[in-house]
């Protein structure tokens, strides 16, 4: 009797299970990183059904992952040339023999000032500068692992803020004879917030001096600003030397001179990056185009965008707090008969777009390429103007005007110097979706039906 029961519950378990699926109809796909999530509609209810899909990796493939995303560009076997890899293997193992001779001249040097090895001190003090710069490294290596994918599209503002926790970190610096107790502690936090300021600032250096090349002589850019640096270091170190013997090391002097260094420095910074004339189509420089495109018929100059571009904030904190880009389907909470309605009017297209909430929200399906993503940024910014206000029923016409105008606009920004191949995104932007698109039909322009003429879907301020 118990095997009667058992598989009386098997045949229900099957049944409900087999009554359940097919009342399901499959709508897409949606993939961030390794993860996948399938997304299907309940056709009894009109509900969305997300069906994540398990990670199959094996602990093995997922650690040697992890380390390509920490030490890796992203997709580096499309988006380097071969001989990267020949060149950063060796380079890493010139690094570690580097540093491995740095540890004995750094016990060399402590030794040369008076610190003697004999009783144990000066190894002891070797040993704690050594882990001061080790553990400042490993936070570098922790904040890069995170950050590293998005200074191509925001060069401008991770290098500002680069600066910052540089200043910060002399801050840092500055105060831990004030703690002697501490000093691995506070001398390691100053390590890494300088370390990670390093990282900030050397990869957003080269993207802004590679801006600068009209051919191809960026190694001799490069060549020129390292001697402006080293000229300027000595400079600054002989300025430095005589400011020492004048504080004669007084707190409040001390204070008082990191003070006007703080703002010294980050004023001459902002002035430096302010002035930059970057050509490439970031999410930000891309709002404003598509902005100035509507409001005067006519693409804005390089000039007048970067002068307007904030590089303090992310777009989010500013004028872009309207439009969000490259979401997750997630983020719309829509019902699955509104998902798959949103589906069959973004038929032809390679991103959906919808406004919930009084924000534009934009996903893009896998396969978008610049012109698609240029169609949305336009579909948005004719929804959203400067002043933020929404008009869900221009949700046709805005679809309408961008897919007419987006050939002028890209003709318009080449015209203009911009750098129409790529779009940077920031590495928040990482959602991606997959669903079937429809080829267009060009006799029939009337194919484009309107939300409040599909069943179920309903735009309403949520």
């Amino acid at each position: 009797m118990l095997l009667a029961a058992l598989y009386r519950a098997s045949s229900y378990s099957r049944h409900f299970r087999k009554e359940a699926l097919s009342s399901r109809r499959y709508l897409l796909y949606e993939t961030s990183g390794h993860q996948r999530i399938d997304y299907f509609v309940n056709t009894e209810n009109g509900e969305l059904v997300l069906a994540p899909k398990n990670d199959l990796r094996s602990p093995w493939r997922k650690l040697i992952d992890l380390l390509d995303s920490s030490f890796l560009p992203d997709n580096c076997k499309k988006t380097v040339s071969r001989d990267y890899f020949w060149f950063t293997t060796f380079n890493f193992l010139q690094n570690v023999v580097n540093c491995c001779i740095g540890v004995l001249s750094t016990q060399q040097l402590l030794r040369a000032v008076g610190l003697s090895s004999s009783q144990g001190i000066g190894r002891s003090a070797s040993l704690n500068w050594v882990l001061k710069d080790g553990i400042g490294r490993l936070g570098a290596i922790i904040f890069g692992t995170f950050i590293g994918n998005r200074f191509d599209a925001d060069p401008k503002r991770w290098r500002l803020w680069g600066d910052i926790m540089y200043a910060f970190g002399i801050g840092t610096e500055i105060v831990s004879p004030m703690f002697p107790r501490y000093f691995l502690f506070i001398a390691s936090l100053a390590n890494m917030v300088k370390a990670t300021s390093y990282m900030l600032r050397l990869p957003t250096t080269a993207a802004i001096r590679r801006s600068f090349a009209k051919r191809e002589n960026f190694g001799d850019i490069s060549a020129k600003a390292n001697s402006q640096e080293v000229l300027s270091n000595l400079i600054g170190t002989f300025l430095g030397i005589g400011l020492s013997i004048v504080l004669a090391y007084s707190w409040w002097q001390l204070s008082i001179a990191y003070i006007i260094y703080f703002v010294l420095f980050f004023s001459l910074n902002y002035l430096g990056v302010k002035g930059l004339q970057l050509r490439t189509l970031n999410l930000q420089r891309s709002l404003l185009l598509g902005w100035s495109y509507w409001k005067f018929s006519q693409v804005a100059t390089v000039e007048q965008v970067n002068y307007r571009e904030n590089v303090i904030l992310p777009s989010i904190f500013s004028f872009g707090r309207y439009i969000r880009v490259g979401v997750s389907l997630r983020d719309l909470h829509l019902s699955g008969s509104e998902l798959a309605a949103l589906l069959d009017m973004y038929r032809h297209a390679k991103y959906l777009l919808t406004i919930q909430r009084g924000q534009v929200f934009i996903v893009f399906h896998g396969e978008a390429r610049v012109k698609d993503e240029l169609q949305a940024i336009l579909q948005a910014t004719f929804l959203s103007r400067e002043n933020g206000c929404m008009d869900i029923d221009k949700l046709e016409q805005s679809y309408i005007a961008a897919k007419e105008h987006v050939e002028e606009f890209i003709l318009e920004l080449k015209s203009k110097g911009w750098k129409t191949d790529e779009f940077l995104h920031s590495g928040a932007q990482k959602h991606r979706a997959f669903w079937n698109i429809k080829p267009t039909n060009n006799n029939n322009n009337n194919s484009w039906q309107l939300a409040n003429s599909v069943n179920g879907l309903n735009f309403v301020e949520k």
